[in-house]
């Protein structure tokens, strides 16, 4: 398996040099290449694995750590380009572009891979843009799909991993130099640099979060001392840390008023981020405690996907012969819902959010509410389950 990679290398290499080495040919040639050795149909996950563990030698490991990847398995080095083996346990990859150019294919599992576009309407500095994050397609990847790379803001999108394992291979570039950072991106609207220059950036967080578990009154002070310095790419930070250890709503205040009083009102296009934030991660945390595979695939779908219509769609593609809707009440039932809940709920699911379809659903199943602010209260109560915004909106 080692020496097929080694074939894969130098066909790419052959085309692309056929190509001059222009990068932006580089995304056609890795597809191309990953289609023609369709690995997924000549070995399975035992084979990688094991093969991978007992190679000698591997090539010179491009990334050391998890970021991203767990583990990232460099397969190849090529002549500015190299493959590597992304192996995935937990699901969630954040909405990012890329610095570089190329290709994947999923060799195990399935992926909900979803696209976005980011249109900016206020740039701080090169690590931070403001704007609108919109929406615009979702596909369910199965073993054997492959999906060019291109570089920068062309392609903004997450390839969210629903099984365990599930495992890519990427054929790509090193870094390209393209004018700007790697952005990664939140809903609704922020583009950042997850990538800062500054290390000193990361041990000031590391500084706050040992504070917080050892000495709680100086770890205020000494946020709103570093608050009152911080530029904008810092006081993201230090608020989606403080939104990430504290769940109370008092403390979350607590910390927007902190940075309110450093950067003014302009500090309040950031909340809706971070309440965003925070409901993913109570749902992903949700999600990676789950062992229903039916329940796991639903929740993965949900927290990748913004539109109900197609979260139906997936799951109506995972589970042919069964109505979509039909499944994810079975899942709400499964999350704990009570049975008012569960019927309005599935009152949504089946109609939507217009007020006489739902009301009528909603009589033939004999629940009624005193007047339509009641509804409207009880849908509401509703969509501010963690997550679940898009799929009961």
């Amino acid at each position: 398996m080692i020496a097929r990679f080694s074939q894969l290398g130098a066909r790419v290499s052959e085309a692309w040099r056929a190509r001059r080495r222009d990068e932006r040919a580089f995304p056609e040639i890795a597809r191309t290449a990953l289609e023609w050795a369709a690995l997924d149909r000549t070995y399975d996950f035992d084979a990688l694995a094991q093969a991978l563990a007992v190679a000698d030698p591997l090539p010179r490991q491009n990334v050391a750590d998890e970021s991203f990847g767990q583990p990232p398995v460099t397969v190849f080095q090529g002549d500015g380009f190299f493959i590597e083996v992304l192996f995935w346990t937990d699901g969630a990859v954040a909405i990012h572009q890329h610095g570089f150019s190329g290709a994947f294919s999923v060799f195990e599992g399935s992926s909900v891979h979803t696209r976005h576009r980011f249109t900016e309407t206020k740039r701080i500095n090169s690590a931070v843009l403001l704007g609108e994050l919109s929406f615009v397609d979702a596909e369910l990847l199965v073993r054997g799909d492959v999906r060019e790379i291109p570089a920068g803001p062309e392609l903004i999108h997450t390839t969210f991993h629903l099984d365990r394992p599930t495992v890519s291979i990427v054929v790509r570039t090193h870094s390209e130099h393209l004018g700007q950072p790697q952005y990664s991106y939140l809903p609704p609207g922020l583009a950042f640099d997850p990538f800062p220059a500054r290390p000193t950036m990361q041990k000031r967080l590391q500084i706050l979060r040992g504070l917080h578990r050892t000495r709680r009154e100086t770890y205020w002070r000494t946020t709103e001392s570093l608050l009152a310095v911080a530029d904008w790419h810092m006081t993201y930070l230090v608020l989606d840390q403080v939104y990430m250890l504290c769940e109370s709503a008092e403390d979350r205040a607590r910390v927007c008023g902190m940075a309110r009083a450093a950067h003014g009102d302009e500090i309040d296009v950031l909340v809706p981020v971070l309440e965003a934030t925070a409901a993913q991660r109570f749902l992903t945390g949700r999600r990676d405690s789950e062992t229903d595979e039916e329940l796991r695939f639903v929740l993965g779908v949900v927290l990748a996907v913004p539109s109900r219509p197609k979260i139906l769609e997936l799951v109506a593609r995972r589970f042919p012969g069964e109505e979509a809707p039909a499944v994810a009440l079975r899942c709400l039932k499964k999350l704990g819902f009570d049975d008012d809940a569960l019927v309005l709920g599935g009152a949504i699911l089946a109609v939507g959010s217009d007020r006489g379809a739902l009301k009528a659903r909603l009589a033939r199943a004999e629940v009624g509410f005193a007047n339509d602010y009641a509804l409207l209260k009880a849908v509401r109560t509703l969509r501010e389950v963690p997550g679940l915004a898009a799929l009961l909106t």
